[in-house]
């Protein structure tokens, strides 16, 4: 699975363009000028509230929420397309966690699997549509044609484009949240209810694997009981008895080991690609800072020179 595994810090889109002429001619005339102690928030900046919502929980719970997607009847391969699409719109793993959960609820629900998943997701971020209209259309999505390849190639330079406006957005949204936290500010944690609930449900896993290790240990004593019956007498049928614990004893260890390592490869893989993400998302937003930082240290040095 491609989950970036950063595959919400997101809202609806707008032009910024004709906003950072008038901001860059306003800064030029002001250039001297004391800041504010509370400088007027900038078009389009996050709000105190969304600057303080950490989605962390959610990039956590990703694999989990792809796991209820695929019991949910999402086939795998849309589900990856999906998530890549997500990743290359520039999504973090938690607002794709909130597209992937919805969709399988609404599976799960009156709606109904639908196919063409993948195609869906492609087609709304490439419009510009945000992980939380796309979790509130998933509802009620409507069933769409495949994806052509000539379609995919254009659309992806459509995702491209919102992948750097979501970065510009979650650059500012980083900036914001260190200023509100130096301020005293907390954070808050989205995503409190799904994680408990995942958390419930992966605690109900193991309670299976448990008892599947306790079937296999009663599996191994019923051989062991048979192996003694053949000794009292019983030899053919404690032999055949025997044969059976065995062969059962090591199917379920198979099914068992089998369903873990699946799993765990699973998660691995998710947590590895997220990681990887957040890393590149963390290293393109300082690069950009770093950039405008020595942009505005030339302006001031230009500013300085002999008259």
């Amino acid at each position: 699975m491609r989950a970036w595994n950063d595959l919400r810090m997101l809202r609806p889109r707008r032009s910024s363009t004709a906003g950072g002429i008038v901001l860059a001619l306003s800064l030029a005339g002001t250039a001297l000028a004391a800041p504010p102690d509370d400088p007027a928030p900038e078009p389009d900046a996050p709000t105190e509230e969304e600057a303080l919502e950490d989605d962390i929980l959610a990039v956590v719970d990703l694999p989990l929420a792809a796991h209820e997607a695929r019991e949910a009847g999402v086939p795998e391969e849309e589900l990856d397309d999906a998530l890549e699409a997500a990743k290359e719109a520039g999504l973090s793993a938690g607002e794709a966690a909130e597209v992937v959960v919805a969709e399988a609820d609404a599976a799960k629900g009156g709606r109904g699997a639908r196919p063409h998943f993948n195609a869906w997701v492609r087609r709304q971020l490439a419009r510009g549509t945000s992980p939380e209209e796309l979790a509130k259309k998933a509802a009620k999505r409507k069933k769409v044609k495949a994806m052509s390849d000539a379609e995919r190639k254009t659309l992806r330079a459509d995702l491209a484009k919102q992948k750097v406006e979501h970065a510009t957005y979650r650059a500012k949204l980083h900036t914001r949240r260190k200023q509100l936290r130096e301020k005293g500010k907390e954070a808050t944690f989205k995503w409190k209810a799904e994680h408990e609930r995942f958390s419930e449900d992966l605690a109900a896993a193991r309670e299976d694997l448990v008892e599947a290790r306790e079937s296999i240990v009663e599996a191994n004593r019923g051989a062991a009981q048979a192996h003694e019956s053949a000794a009292m007498g019983s030899a053919s049928e404690a032999r055949d008895d025997a044969k059976d614990a065995r062969d059962a004893a090591k199917d379920a260890h198979r099914e068992a080991r089998e369903q873990m390592k699946e799993d765990l490869e699973q998660a691995k893989t998710d947590r590895n690609e997220a990681k990887a993400d957040r890393k590149e998302a963390k290293g393109k937003a300082r690069a950009k800072a770093k950039g405008k930082a020595k942009g505005k240290g030339k302006a001031k040095a230009k500013g300085k020179g002999p008259k």
